[in-house]
């Protein structure tokens, strides 16, 4: 991409109802609070920019986004992430029941030279073993561990409507 774009500024759509609310250690507290009304909604696409709140709470407390999403039971995808300024963009489909958004916030104190990013990073919830709610996660002996995690990108054009983005990335081929 274009490095004076800001990652910021790119479209993001994660179809989660829900997110983990973290302390100020960026540990999930344990509750699994509604994306309503909060900066954590991004069931129609926007960008970050659009979305933070500086004030809001949870956001104060990870210095921007470090919080887990997890996803609606009828999520269509795990996210999509599109550059209006480029036109490219990306779709990743998990069997992960959540996804990680960070916001790359400490990307800039340890590389300056990088700015920040994003990462989308679909799992499983954090700290599990120590909230019993949560879906377990644990791996016990003789067991097998997978993931299947799915990628596509496409080129919508640059300015495209969300429906146009959608379509091209239908039209691709997955990466997996």
């Amino acid at each position: 991409g274009d490095a004076s774009i800001p990652a910021a500024a790119q479209r993001l759509r994660i179809p989660a109802d829900r997110y983990l609310p973290i302390d100020a250690e960026l540990i999930p507290t344990g509750e699994v609070a509604s994306v309503d009304v909060t900066p954590f909604d991004f069931r129609q696409s926007s960008s970050l920019r659009e979305q933070i709140d500086p004030a809001y709470p949870q956001i104060a407390l990870g210095h921007g986004y470090d919080h887990c999403l997890v996803l609606a039971d009828a999520a269509d995808c795990s996210a999509e992430l599109y550059s209006p300024h480029s036109g490219v963009a990306m779709r990743i489909t998990s069997d992960a029941p959540a996804v990680q958004l960070y916001g790359g916030q400490g990307l800039a104190k340890g590389r300056p030279q990088l700015g920040d990013g994003l990462c989308l990073e679909p799992q499983g919830y954090p700290d599990a073993p120590n909230q019993p709610h949560f879906p377990d996660c644990i791996l016990r002996p003789g067991q097998d561990y997978r993931r299947h995690i799915v990628y596509r990108f496409a080129v919508a054009g640059t300015a495209a409507a969300w429906e146009q983005v959608q379509v091209a990335l239908d039209r691709t081929a997955p990466l997996s």
